[in-house]
């Protein structure tokens, strides 16, 4: 797996998604993630439902065949369900990220992202990923209620996060 996506001046690219490393449009967020156990994982399997790097832990845990702590919950989840076939279910709901003073949340395929960087009408965006991988049309204004909803979806999960401990 990436750390993130292709940064700027080395010749790198990450199109046709929009954003870079250090951003959260898919450009920054989006990468692929490759596991070879061949014991287990059949070859050649593409799993297309979004994953996020806190599930590699529950993941490996599960892999070993060691229980998570009780007293430590963790973020992610297991997806060897996924990748063994046992399971087609989406592993999460939502996907939310914090990044400096950018944030963004995921719900299906609706994503509202912050950029951080105040740029008019478009600091804050709403888009559907799947007709609109590139992020290049905000949908706000028609899309109101579902703005709404991921907005106090993000306020929901950002309330029981800490400040940053770097940055402004």
């Amino acid at each position: 797996m990436s750390d993130n996506g292709a940064t700027i001046g080395n010749g790198s690219t990450n199109a046709p998604l929009k954003g870079t490393k250090s951003t959260l449009f898919e450009g920054g967020i989006r990468t692929p993630l490759l596991i070879r156990w061949p014991a287990v994982i059949a070859p050649n399997t593409v799993i297309e439902q979004p994953a996020i790097s806190l599930d590699l832990l529950p993941t490996a845990l599960a892999a070993a065949k060691i229980s998570p702590s009780s007293e430590h919950p963790l973020d992610g989840v297991n997806l060897l369900p996924l990748l063994t076939g046992q399971s087609n279910a989406v592993p999460h709901k939502q996907l939310f990220w914090k990044f400096g003073d950018q944030w963004a949340v995921r719900n299906g395929n609706w994503k509202l992202v912050h950029s951080g960087r105040p740029r008019g009408e478009f600091a804050t965006q709403l888009v559907n990923l799947e007709i609109d991988p590139s992020e290049e049309q905000d949908l706000s204004a028609e899309n109101p209620a579902i703005r709404k909803e991921l907005q106090e979806l993000w306020k929901e999960w950002d309330k029981n996060n800490v400040p940053a401990k770097w940055g402004k």
